[in-house]
């Protein structure tokens, strides 16, 4: 079976999963060097040893990539930092204001009690609605002459 892109008609398509993983490239390097010179009437002698690790992705991979899943790291951390925030300011404005010291303690309470809401949001996103958008990407294709993404 014959794909071709619906938009130009070529037959130069490939699936976005493939378009993705064949445009990272894991690089690893290691390098070393001597050197010798003088410095006030004295004589040097010295070497280095470098090493360098990463990952390179070209512009059609990053196209490409597949949808992220939400992370339950982020909003646990921004709601304990605005819970803190919020609680310390509080303390600090308490001593001067009896009235805006509490109305920031409640406020970083609520944040905190509120927590569970986004968190409800982002386990729902991964539990339904992630697999369906990888479903998708995993069945998608992209155009290597007009750029087009399509399903067939």
């Amino acid at each position: 079976m014959s794909i071709s892109c619906p938009y130009c008609e070529t037959d130069s398509v490939q699936s976005l999963a493939m378009a993705y993983q064949s445009g990272l490239s894991h690089v690893s390097s290691k390098s070393k060097g001597t050197g010798a010179g003088t410095s006030g009437g004295h004589a040097l002698v010295f070497s280095q040893d470098s090493a360098s690790s990463g990952i390179s992705q070209t512009a059609l991979s990053q196209r490409a990539a597949p949808p992220e899943k939400r992370s339950y790291l982020a909003i646990i951390l921004l709601c304990a930092g605005l819970y803190l925030a919020l609680g310390i300011s509080g303390l600090l404005v308490s001593i001067f204001s009896e009235t805006i010291g509490s109305w920031m303690k409640t406020g970083g309470l609520i944040c905190l009690l509120s927590m569970p809401v986004p968190l409800f949001f982002a386990f729902r996103f991964s539990g339904t609605q992630y697999p369906a958008l990888l479903t998708q990407w995993n069945r998608t294709f992209i155009c290597l002459k007009c750029g087009g993404e399509f399903t067939p």
